[in-house]
């Protein structure tokens, strides 16, 4: 007898989870494109009766990083303060941002990944003290740091390809 069991992590590689990576059929979800996020966003409000525009959202969905769970649990705090959503709220509203660990990946694109242009212009940290702040949060959420430390390399899981390489995670 066969029983099929779905397991949704935020955390692909997690420790935890290795012993399950034979067995498991990985399926990955981007995030949505912010256009999209917003819209939905924009509906999802609509139902719960709190006022918000588009800009407020956008601004949302960049601070979160288009994560759909950090937005939803950002428009609830806020929700439970205000009837309506602006600017100066998103900026303020520390809740929604990632309430998981941090991808070794990610990790690695913080350091070595410039800020773009437009993250610098909404406030995404580039002063120095910001910057460092940012940097240690990010290290530390992660919980790799001996994979940090290696650095990217094919056999560390960073090339989405090497699993597939080694005959392990996808095949």
């Amino acid at each position: 007898m066969q029983l099929t069991c779905f397991l949704v992590s935020a955390r692909r590689y997690a420790p935890s989870l290795r012993q399950l990576r034979p067995f498991a059929r990985m399926v990955r979800f981007n995030k949505p494109p912010p256009a999209v996020l917003v819209k939905r966003l924009k509906a999802v409000c609509a139902d719960e009766g709190l006022t918000a525009d588009s800009r407020s959202l956008t601004k949302l969905a960049e601070v979160t990083g288009c994560d759909i769970r950090s937005c939803l649990n950002t428009l609830q705090f806020i929700k439970s303060r205000s009837p309506v959503l602006t600017e100066a709220m998103v900026k303020l509203a520390t809740v929604g941002l990632k309430d998981s660990g941090t991808t070794t990946q990610a990790v690695w694109n913080t350091l070595f990944v410039p800020v773009s242009a437009k993250k610098q212009k909404v406030g995404l940290g580039m002063e120095e003290g910001r910057w460092v702040n940012r940097m240690v949060q990010t290290v530390s959420s992660s919980g790799e740091y001996d994979k940090v430390m290696q650095g990217p390399s094919p056999s560390n899981d960073f090339f989405p390809c090497a699993g597939d390489l080694r005959g392990g995670l996808l095949s």
